[in-house]
């Protein structure tokens, strides 16, 4: 179901965002801002746009570009740097004003105003010099912003967009923010760490650690605070081994998660800097660190992995295994106290590397913690009944437990009998 694009020869880079329209596909790199269109075999790079690109956002009919330099406007293969700044994040659309825009820098903020074809770019905003790379406009005017050393700023700017009239700062002391942000979803603002999720409250005007999406989330193994919107509807989320997201459910006011597996080492992009973009019907590109890979999310199934248990070998010390009925049988001897056993997920496909955790009932309780190894030794077991359980795990979905039942018998000077004797 996956289709990966690897930039063998370096010449694109590491893919931070991506952006489709009825012509091009446009990835930006920490190289450079690439194109193509759809028939072309080869990207190209966008003359002027040399160097890293953060963000790709299409607002009002308008591709604006993110990048080290600044803010460009794409249009087809062109770009015009509309605002030289020392680096933009972001840009959003302010909800209050027509044809203003709100940019997060390394340094702080600034506006852009839209006359007719051209832009205006207005100078930094007074007063807040901290980075900006997470930006969530408010109908009222109101700005947030997320930074990853501060936590939270809610600000408003005076009239003129180059002065701050009210600024708040909620901190998350005791919470690490490195490669926090924050976002919108279902209406609510939340403010994303790896560890934690905090949604705001408007009634006591703080943030809390405590929501259905927080409780969501909390079960998932996330490698970053990261999280990706598709419209106000459904967020993307990164873990260890799989991508997933959170959407509303068209039935109650609960949500639907999914995770689709895909382990970190294939998607290696940097931390913090997740990315995930809808480019056509349901088909989805995901930014890596050297290329892209395209899915399409109903061609990815939710299918249940089996799990089997394929061979069971039992041996005396340093003589030669020999095979066992999986089914079961007689007891092993005394001597043939040393029991190898071997399972599999018979799923073989490039994506998918399944974990396995095991224990022998009978030896100890407690389950092994998950590893990669679809085998497993015992040694010098004493007699008595056993009970060998696994279970295997593909993302973050975990099988049935599969199990083998065997007996070691009692050495017959251990005998009752012999005991009597």
């Amino acid at each position: 179901p996956f289709n990966l694009f690897q930039d063998k020869n370096g010449k694109i880079g590491s893919v931070y965002t991506s952006f489709r329209n009825d012509d091009y596909l446009y990835l930006g790199t920490n190289q450079g801002l690439y194109y193509k269109m759809f028939n072309d075999q080869e990207f190209e790079l966008i003359p002027g746009t040399n160097g890293q690109v953060w963000n790709l956002q299409y607002i009002d009919s308008t591709l604006f570009c993110g990048h080290n330099s600044g803010t460009f406007v794409i249009n087809g293969n062109e770009a015009k740097l509309v605002s030289e700044r020392s680096g933009t994040w972001t840009v959003k659309k302010m909800l209050n004003l027509p044809n203003v825009y709100v940019q997060g820098h390394y340094n702080g903020i600034s506006f852009l105003k839209r006359n007719d074809e051209t832009f205006e770019s207005l100078p930094m905003v007074k007063g807040f010099p901290h980075s900006s790379k997470f930006i969530v406009p408010e109908r009222d005017g109101s700005i947030w912003i997320g930074n990853e050393h501060k936590g939270v700023f809610k600000i408003n700017v005076t009239d003129n967009l180059q002065s701050i009239s009210n600024i708040k700062n909620y901190k998350f002391d005791g919470t690490s923010g490195i490669t926090s942000c924050i976002f919108k979803f279902n209406d609510s603002l939340y403010y994303s760490t790896t560890k934690e999720l905090f949604q705001y409250r408007p009634g006591t005007d703080n943030f809390s650690n405590k929501s259905k999406l927080s409780e969501i989330l909390s079960k998932t193994d996330r490698i970053s605070g990261s999280i990706v919107n598709e419209g106000d509807d459904k967020i993307w989320g990164f873990s260890e081994n799989s991508v997933f997201y959170v959407e509303l459910s068209q039935l109650s006011s609960n949500f639907n998660f999914k995770s689709i597996y895909l382990p970190n080492d294939l998607r290696n992009i940097t931390k913090g800097h997740e990315n995930i973009t809808s480019i056509k019907n349901e088909t989805y590109l995901l930014g890596t660190a050297n290329g892209y890979l395209t899915f399409r999310e109903s061609n990815i199934s939710s299918e249940e992995y089996l799990l089997r248990i394929d061979r069971v070998t039992h041996s005396a010390l340093d003589n030669k295994a020999e095979m066992v009925s999986l089914k079961g049988g007689e007891a092993f001897h005394y001597k043939s106290n040393n029991i190898n056993i071997d399972y599999s997920i018979p799923e073989y496909k490039k994506f998918s590397s399944p974990l396995f955790s095991y224990r022998l009932l009978g030896l100890s309780p407690n389950w092994s913690s998950w590893g990669k190894e679809p085998r497993v030794g015992f040694k010098n077991l004493s007699f008595g009944s056993y009970e060998f359980q696994v279970k295997g795990k593909i993302g973050e979905n975990i099988t049935d437990v599969v199990s083998y039942n065997f007996d070691i018998s009692r050495p017959w000077y251990l005998s009752y009998l012999a005991i009597g004797i």
